[in-house]
């Protein structure tokens, strides 16, 4: 049975922005309270030009950090999405993690998460993929994990 992400983020609609950093390792539950609490603090008063955004965020399965934003209310200019990826690079460094590389993704196998090179995904057609291409709301909740057979990033 896959996860369900539907129930993430309630007060949010699909069609919300979102940014989805993926770590190169599990975080430990300790990690994920430190980061989560430092992540909502930055949300609490991310503002662009000056005015507040609606915005929240969260650890999701130990692995992933989501910031999603209602630019209906505000939309995130260049130098709020700066910060938000200079809290992300400063996370990285305080916890010795890698969020930024492209050539890994994860994938749910029998049950069990694995952070893989791209090009193994050849090896995995059977596994789920956790798109990390997703740019919204609404594709965290509804397909965020999708067949690796289906996904653009597999090898034709």
């Amino acid at each position: 049975m896959l996860p369900n992400y539907n129930i993430l983020f309630p007060e949010f609609s699909d069609n919300c922005r979102l940014w989805i950093y993926t770590s190169n390792r599990l975080l430990s539950i300790e990690e994920g309270q430190t980061i989560s609490n430092m992540l909502s603090e930055f949300v609490a008063n991310w503002a662009t030009h000056g005015k507040g955004m609606r915005a929240a965020s969260a650890v999701i399965d130990n692995r992933f950090l989501a910031i999603v934003s209602d630019e209906e209310v505000t939309s995130a200019s260049g130098c709020s999405i700066d910060s938000s990826v200079r809290l992300v690079k400063s996370i990285g460094n305080q916890f010795n993690i890698d969020f930024f590389n492209r050539l890994k993704v994860v994938v749910l196998n029998d049950g069990e998460q694995s952070f893989v090179s791209i090009h193994s995904l050849t090896n995995l057609s059977e596994a789920y993929l956790y798109n990390p291409l997703i740019q919204s709301l609404g594709e965290l909740r509804n397909s965020w994990l999708e067949p690796v057979s289906e996904s653009v990033l597999f090898p034709a």
